[in-house]
């Protein structure tokens, strides 16, 4: 009896269990699903949504998460196409079709073609421009015909404009001479009006990473999500719109 009565307390337990991790999976993939829907209602592309590794079960009865992740690799702009979009929201609640956050940080990369292109375009557009990321240096190497002619591109944040400054100009690998640098100088030098970001992101800094510029932001209590006059398209209409006669992003 004593044995019988032992079985059934953990077959009742293992029920309990498989039920609570059946629980936890429906409702995180719900939550994360409500997330991303908002996410790419305002951002576009194909962003990915993870919600960290607290309970979901304790998320969904407190009405809030605590950290939200977000990465969208789709992420467009007026003139630099696709870039490489990672949000961190804090403390993310959910209204109908808005997520509403207290207080995100992003992080968006330029990718490095788009520099190369520019420059070679300035050049005569032969097509022989490649770029190389330097983060321990915070600069792009600009490297032309095959690394006869290289220079960098140092970043620096100007207000609401990104600045590109040339420097450090060579050619077969010593100082290129004085008219070749103020040619490149003058090629090279370039800035860019940043747009409006979504959630009210303001940029704080640029860097250098191993895959681009990077535009580190970030920003107070926003939405996230459907809403009058904005969305994946009303929002890029507004940051095309507010471009400057400057290169926009």
């Amino acid at each position: 009896m004593r044995r019988r009565t032992t079985i059934a307390i953990a077959v009742t337990g293992l029920a309990l269990a498989v039920t609570a991790v059946t629980a936890e999976i429906v409702v995180r993939h719900s939550l994360e699903q409500r997330i991303t829907g908002a996410a790419q209602a305002q951002l576009g592309g194909d962003p990915s949504v993870d919600i960290g590794t607290a309970p979901a079960l304790v998320d969904a009865m407190t009405g809030s998460i605590s950290t939200v992740t977000i990465n969208d690799p789709g992420y467009t702009t007026c003139k630099q196409g696709q870039l490489g979009l990672s949000l961190s929201l804090f403390q993310v609640t959910n209204s109908g079709q808005q997520v509403h956050v207290q207080e995100s940080n992003a992080s968006i990369t330029l990718p490095a073609e788009g520099t190369a292109s520019r420059i070679d375009a300035k050049l005569g557009g032969r097509g022989n421009a490649s770029v190389t990321a330097d983060p321990g240096q915070n600069a792009l190497v600009i490297s032309i015909a095959g690394g006869l002619l290289t220079f960098q591109e140092s970043p620096t944040l100007n207000g609401s404009q990104i600045q590109l400054t040339p420097g450090d100009v060579t050619f077969e690998g010593a100082p290129a001479p004085a008219r070749l640098t103020h040619r490149i100088e003058n090629a090279g030098a370039s800035s860019y009006q940043i747009p409006q970001l979504p959630l009210g992101l303001s940029v704080k800094s640029v860097g250098v990473s191993n895959d681009g510029l990077v535009l580190n932001a970030s920003g107070g209590a926003a939405a996230l999500g459907k809403s009058s006059g904005s969305g994946a398209a009303g929002g890029q209409a507004k940051a095309c719109a507010s471009a400057s006669t400057s290169s926009s992003l």
